[in-house]
């Protein structure tokens, strides 16, 4: 500006200097009116009644500080939120329980949440280049599961009878020998579908429970032979969700006799339940069976009240 509220303006200009401020609680708003009178004149004293007892001492700080800042911050808050976050606590909480949301999370099971855990599905791939007459191969269980149903990948289609069997840990040492095994399914009347289509087999003859943690082996065949992909590494995870990891296996000719090949990797789908936990039995039998029950021939003293003369007839209605 060019002389007090008169003369020539320039613009843009940025003002040079310094404020100083106090930052204060919110106060009312003030009256949308103004006061039809002015404030009285305040009081003045020539002098206070009593002096400060703590003077300012002999060298204050000068004022305005010798190095103010030149410019203001680039980006400042457009507009302060009027109620600021209170200090977060030390300890946040957990995930919390949602149901519905697709996953079986570790407080759900299919009890408290049977849209998330039960039912589950995980697919290895239908894919395929390779072919035998059957698969076997490992699952981990990550929560304690139910497995209640397969589907196969056939390699050819038409009626056949397919048979899966089951045991605990790993089927190392034990492809060419049925002992241990477990046959857990057999229809000889299953309608196979084409190479790369599912075909699902129904429910299990038993339902097979898995403890989180523990393995169990699978031994799929089929008289009209199964399709399944070359894998990398015999017993390393190709598929895996919340419930279980399926590994690599190997591929078969004959049930529990023949050529088997390695890496293969199984095709097909597994449906199971993700369940609560339950007391594992005893892992060790007892060293020796109970003592015989101690067998006395005759009462060794007769009792004092005999029954009357008229008993109750033997056996009661």
């Amino acid at each position: 500006t060019e002389g007090e509220f008169e003369g020539i303006t320039y613009s843009p200009r940025v003002w040079s200097g310094t404020i100083w401020y106090n930052v204060v609680e919110a106060t009312s708003s003030p009256s949308k009116s103004l006061t039809k009178l002015p404030s009285k004149s305040p009081s003045v004293s020539s002098h206070t009644s009593k002096p400060t007892s703590h003077p300012t001492p002999s060298n204050p700080t000068p004022i305005p500080t010798s190095s103010p800042t030149r410019l203001p911050t680039p980006h400042p808050t457009p507009k302060p939120t009027p109620n600021p976050t209170p200090k977060p606590i030390s300890t946040p909480t957990t995930s919390p329980h949602q149901c519905g949301n697709a996953l079986c999370e570790l407080s759900e099971n299919a009890a408290n949440c049977p849209i998330d855990c039960s039912s589950k599905e995980i697919e290895t791939t239908y894919e395929f280049n390779l072919g035998s007459s059957g698969n076997m191969f490992v699952v981990k269980a990550r929560r304690n599961i139910v497995v209640s149903s397969f589907a196969i990948n056939s390699k050819s289609r038409g009626v056949g009878a397919v048979k899966i069997y089951t045991r605990a840990g790993s089927y190392t040492n034990h492809e060419q020998s049925r002992d241990g095994w477990e046959l857990v399914y057999e229809n000889d009347s299953v309608i196979h579908n084409r190479r790369g289509v599912v075909t699902e087999l129904g429910f299990l003859d038993r339902e097979i429970h898995i403890a989180k943690d523990r393995s169990q082996s699978f031994f799929v065949t089929s008289t009209n032979g199964l399709v399944y992909k070359g894998g990398e590494k015999e017993f390393s995870v190709y598929q895996s969700d919340e419930g279980m990891e399926i590994m690599e296996g190997i591929g078969t000719e004959g049930e529990f006799e023949g050529i088997t090949y390695s890496p293969r990797v199984w095709s097909g789908t597994i449906w199971y339940n993700v369940v609560e936990a339950t007391s594992s039995p005893s892992k060790s039998l007892t060293k020796l069976p109970s003592k015989s029950p101690s067998v006395s021939s005759h009462t060794s003293k007769p009792t004092s009240h005999p029954t009357p003369s008229n008993p109750t007839p033997i056996p009661t209605s």
